[in-house]
């Protein structure tokens, strides 16, 4: 067996020109699953974390506010929402909050009216945590306090409105009163789709006067150091007895539609990322099924001298293994650069043309690399190297040396 092995290393490194380009062949090939899965993943990654950017991966809310949302969500408040803020900010693995009012209103400029959907939020808080800043199309974003408003392209459009323009705005209150106040227009953005072009961005404190709910939000984002840890701060916020009685805090796990949006990612990444290592594979594969069916005369000679099939066995899977170890290796150094740049300078591209997405993203699109790329690469490149070179051996077997020395 030891002598098979030492044939098998050898082989490697007797015809030199078939084995570069083996060795070429299979470094490519893991290069290429390198960086598709690394860039698959991150756009995955960069895509479902615009999505909790915007409706938040942990939200602290009134249990009735959960449980009303249709009626008139501005009655189920959180008082003194800065102090939970602060205490919420102190939990292990929360990196950021965000308080949010979500409420309607009608919109007036000159003699068009329409109705608005409206977040009003801490915007230097939202600045951070939202990518919708980058979406803004005219005018600038909003300042900290003013009685300022950012609406969507399509809002402008229908009300024929845009930057240093005046709207009226009437809304009920949280007391189901009517209240009626000029806000300014500072800014238009473009989210990409009509519905979400209807929506309009308020500073929290001027709506909130305006709501009457002053030091009052509705609910309470969180942001975790990692998305996928939602479910566990939000566990873990439960059991330590801060929050006070009535209110509920609940991660995006437990939301079954942001649980659908998170399987159906989940669900188009491994589709791709399989096509990847199939396409890879399937090179692999043939390169090194070639390689050895051209050597089937070598094979013959060898079960014509009296080796054991074990022992040509173990002599081209030796070969393979350090095919497509050394492969593997060159395919790393030759794609973790690309995967590199993927992730930490990623793809920029014009956000505004970006159509059909009801969501702000980012100008650009990062890769993910880390070392379930690699090992995905490593794998692919060693296990169909062995695979390519053993099964022509084995259907070798069920030949006799004279038929193989003629093939």
């Amino acid at each position: 067996m030891s002598y098979a092995l030492q044939l098998g290393f050898r082989n490697v490194f007797r015809q030199r020109l078939r084995s570069l380009l083996t060795l070429g062949g299979i470094a490519l090939a893991v290069a290429l699953v390198i960086v598709g899965v690394s860039f698959i993943a991150g756009v995955e990654q960069t895509i479902f974390s615009e999505v909790l950017g915007e409706v938040g991966e942990i939200t602290v809310a009134r249990q009735d506010y959960f449980d009303r949302l249709r009626f008139n969500p501005l009655k189920y408040r959180l008082r003194d929402s800065n102090a939970l803020r602060d205490s919420l900010l102190e939990v292990e693995g929360v990196r950021a909050a965000l308080q949010r009012i979500d409420f309607g209103f009608l919109a007036e400029h000159g003699e068009a009216t329409m109705g608005l959907g409206a977040s009003a939020v801490d915007v230097e808080a939202f600045q951070r945590l939202s990518k919708l800043p980058e979406r803004l199309i005219a005018g600038r974003y909003l300042e900290p306090g003013e009685k300022g408003i950012l609406i969507g392209r399509q809002a402008s459009e229908e009300l024929g409105a845009g930057p240093g323009d005046t709207l009226t705005v009437i809304g009920r209150t949280a007391y189901e009163s009517f209240m009626a106040d000029d806000f300014e227009v500072v800014g238009v953005f473009d989210m990409g789709t009509k519905l979400a072009n209807r929506r309009s961005i308020l500073p929290l404190a001027p709506a909130q006067d305006f709501l009457e709910m002053e030091g009052a939000v509705s609910k309470i984002l969180l942001y975790a150091d990692d998305y996928n840890r939602a479910g566990e701060i939000a566990e873990q916020i439960r059991a330590s007895g801060q929050l006070a009685e009535g209110i509920a805090v609940k991660a995006w796990t437990e939301d079954p539609f942001l649980g659908s949006i998170f399987t159906m990612f989940r669900a188009v990444g491994l589709m791709l990322t399989g096509i990847i290592c199939f396409v890879a594979g399937l090179g692999v594969l043939n390169m090194m099924m070639v390689a050895v069916l051209e050597r089937r005369r070598e094979m013959g000679v060898l079960m014509a001298l009296g080796m054991p099939r074990s022992g040509l066995l173990a002599s081209f899977f030796s070969e393979a293994a350090l095919y497509g170890l050394a492969g593997g290796v060159m395919g790393v150094i030759l794609g973790s650069p690309l995967a590199i740049y993927l992730d930490r300078i990623g793809i920029d591209f014009q956000a505004d043309k970006i159509q059909g997405i009801p969501f702000a993203v980012g100008s650009s699109i990062h890769g993910h690399f880390g070392p379930g790329s690699v090992v995905t690469g490593l794998v692919v490149g060693v296990l169909l190297a062995i695979l390519g070179a053993v099964l022509p051996v084995v259907k070798t077997f069920s030949m006799g040396p004279q038929d193989a020395m003629t093939r």
